[in-house]
């Protein structure tokens, strides 16, 4: 029985490095702020595990995201997966293998690659402002050897960008199925629910239920709208009284 994805509820494992914001991208996204859902850490690299959150509407699981620990030795993981393969492209299968028999040296490159090959999809958050090293090159690769729907966001922090930006989108469009450019802080309503609208261009397994999910965050989206406008009337109201 898999620890971390369910056939019928689509799933997607969070990457990124400390201070990249997964968690701020994932509170904003879906506009959650009960801590039982999206804790969003106060201390950088607190994240030295994989954890679900579930996202549940009228008691009902629609999705999962797994929020995991960064790469920490990226380049050394990736010559490692190289070396149990041996001569070609690894897939899956040494991805599997280097999760099953790598020593803990590699202890957050093993945790945040089991939901992977369990079947998650993989939601991969960079900050352009950062510049684009090897390290980045190796998770990048590694992730691609996976063969998950991948999409790759970068998470613009107060809206700046970076000198390599163009050089993050150029590298990220031929790893990734699809590429994306958020500002977590800043994302306004239709931002957020494009972002989760993308979800479904890389995933077909899970579409029905994305799908629903899409419709009931529209829904919640308008029933508190009209909640706001019957509170403002009946401000005005009183206030005329």
């Amino acid at each position: 029985m898999s620890e971390w994805v369910s056939s019928d509820i689509p799933a997607f494992a969070v990457i990124g490095r400390v201070n990249m914001g997964k968690s701020a991208v994932l509170a904003t996204l879906l506009e959650i702020d009960d801590n039982e859902l999206i804790r969003v850490s106060p201390t950088p690299g607190e994240t030295t595990r994989c954890q679900t959150h579930r996202v549940v509407f009228a008691g009902r699981e629609c999705v999962r995201f797994i929020d995991t620990p960064g790469f920490s030795q990226p380049v050394e993981a990736m010559r490692e997966i190289q070396r149990l393969h041996g001569e070609g492209t690894p897939g899956l299968d040494a991805i599997r293998a280097f999760i099953a028999t790598a020593g803990e040296r590699f202890g957050d490159e093993k945790r945040l690659l089991a939901p992977l090959a369990e079947g998650a999809g993989i939601l991969y958050i960079v900050d352009p402002a950062r510049p684009l090293r090897d390290d980045f090159l190796a998770e990048m690769e590694i992730l691609r050897w996976t063969g998950r729907p991948r999409l790759a966001l970068l998470n613009r922090r107060e809206g700046a960008s970076g000198p390599d930006e163009d050089a993050w989108k150029t590298r990220l469009g031929a790893t990734f199925n699809l590429t994306r450019t958020f500002d977590a802080h800043h994302a306004r309503f239709e931002e957020r629910l494009r972002l989760l609208k993308a979800l479904l261009e890389i995933e077909e397994q899970h579409r029905a239920a994305l799908v629903e999910t899409i419709r009931l965050v529209e829904d919640e989206w308008r029933v508190r709208r009209e909640e706001a406008a019957e509170a403002i009337l009946g401000f005005l109201e009183e206030a005329l009284a």
